[in-house]
């Protein structure tokens, strides 16, 4: 026997669903970032007890690179490719959709404001960018968004009525 009982069914292994990060800037222990996405790849502690990851980080894109040091020197030390567009970190430098699900950090960077003071986070410029390649795929998948949508009304709701287009909300 291998170590299965007597007339109970073999179990099968669920496959990790393999994620792509897409974020503004990865830096400083602190920035949302790094708060979300090393869980993701390492688990996280809650009252004493440790929950593993549940999936598999397989590619990031950072808008602002230069600026962010710690998620490069965490994606080279755990082997995950930075892609230089958001449509890559999807597809996997390749044509189609080839992750399971996407995480969009656009949180923190240096980026201007507008006259009313709105932060102008390029969170609808690289939402776009998911859109497009599922579009293109011709399928979705799950798209989990750090905090609001976009500073701009109509982004946002945009933004939120693709997410029902497309079937990923």
């Amino acid at each position: 026997m291998t170590g299965i009982a007597a007339g109970a069914a073999p179990q099968t292994e669920q496959k990790r669903p393999r994620i792509a990060c897409l974020v503004t800037y990865w830096a400083a222990p602190g920035s949302h970032a790094d708060w979300i996405i090393t869980k993701l790849l390492d688990g996280y502690w809650w009252q004493g007890a440790h929950t593993p990851s549940r999936g598999d980080v397989v590619s990031v894109y950072i808008h602002q690179l230069q600026e962010s040091e710690l998620g490069q020197k965490i994606c080279k030390s755990k082997d995950i490719p930075i892609f230089k567009t958001a449509g890559e970190a999807l597809t996997l430098g390749g044509k189609e959709l080839d992750v399971d699900g996407v995480v969009i950090v656009g949180e923190h960077g240096n980026y201007p404001t507008d006259l009313k003071g709105h932060w102008l986070l390029p969170r609808w410029w690289i939402y776009q960018q998911v859109i497009r390649v599922f579009e293109q795929s011709k399928r979705s998948v799950p798209v989990f968004n750090d905090k609001h949508l976009s500073y701009n009304w109509d982004d946002a709701k945009w933004m939120f009525d693709k997410s029902r287009e497309l079937t990923f909300h």
